[in-house]
């Protein structure tokens, strides 16, 4: 396979990072690639009006394969998105036209975006370790593709601790997600990033003493009228301790603290303590 032209992976989402294989013959390559409807990956480079039949122009954007100009119309692009957004950004692709001779292709990302779907769909199954790339993130959680086909990961399966979805995660981030439900009737799949992570509440008691004193991370507020609330703090091993409000300044969301372990409670994985100080 040329350097040039470059197969996606239809088991990654689109843009994930990987190397092209080599070979020199291009337009052999190009011309079996369309025949079979191989999806490939190139880098948008430029946006430009073009006619791309009849009297009908259209937006563009330009891919360049080698010497060879491809022509992705927004009507073929699977988005609304200004295509100038993909500049500099790998897309994947099926080829629609071409004129070799020329060195000119017309190529259709929602094709190729269907044909990874359908794949995915027809291998996916639970337990699975899959790559992802966030696509929406919510207070409830986080959006992924994961190879053309979008899972959920519920807020309580990002972490074992509390975090705020918005102030941990950001569209475009990568990520390896454990597949957690499967529901190929209705379109629907969950997976779990918490699964991947090794969990701290095994061993707790050997990581944490209550009267301890420990370093952590302040990750969001809880204000509950029965309880109280108090201060979320991440600690090093990603568990949360629910601390009580200060007496003094409101540490922020991101701040170093120290905390003071009050209680531990394995069953129910919760740990209280208290913020002692900031970490200068």
């Amino acid at each position: 396979m040329s350097e040039l032209l470059q197969l996606a992976n239809l088991q990654a989402p689109e843009g994930w990072s990987g190397k092209a294989q080599q070979d020199e013959e291009l337009k052999p390559q190009l011309q079996q690639a369309k025949s079979k409807e191989w999806v490939l990956q190139g880098v948008g480079s430029a946006v430009e009006q073009v006619n791309i039949g009849g009297d009908k122009t259209e937006t563009c954007l330009i891919v360049m394969v080698g010497s060879i100009k491809a022509y992705l119309p927004q009507s073929y692009a699977a988005t609304k998105v200004n295509l100038r957004n993909f500049i500099d950004k790998q897309i994947e692709f099926v080829i629609e036209k071409m004129d070799l001779d020329n060195g000119l292709m017309i190529i259709n990302r929602a094709k190729a975006l269907e044909k990874k779907a359908q794949a995915t769909w027809e291998n996916l199954e639970e337990g699975q370790v899959r790559p992802a790339k966030v696509k929406v993130v919510t207070e409830r959680g986080v959006m992924a593709d994961i190879g053309g086909v979008l899972a959920r990961i519920p807020r309580k399966e990002l972490s074992w601790g509390y975090i705020e979805p918005s102030k941990a995660f950001k569209p475009g981030q990568e990520l390896m997600l454990k597949i957690i439900r499967v529901d190929k009737e209705n379109k629907k799949v969950a997976a779990s990033l918490r699964a991947m992570m090794k969990n701290p509440w095994e061993n707790i008691s050997d990581l944490y003493r209550v009267n301890g004193e420990y370093k952590g991370v302040v990750t969001g507020y809880l204000n509950d009228p029965n309880t109280g609330g108090g201060i979320f703090v991440n600690l090093d091993s990603g568990v949360s301790v629910l601390c009580e409000w200060p007496a003094l300044a409101l540490p922020k969301v991101g701040d170093k603290v120290i905390v003071r372990i009050r209680g531990i409670n394995p069953e129910k994985k919760r740990m209280t303590g208290q913020i002692l100080r900031p970490v200068s």
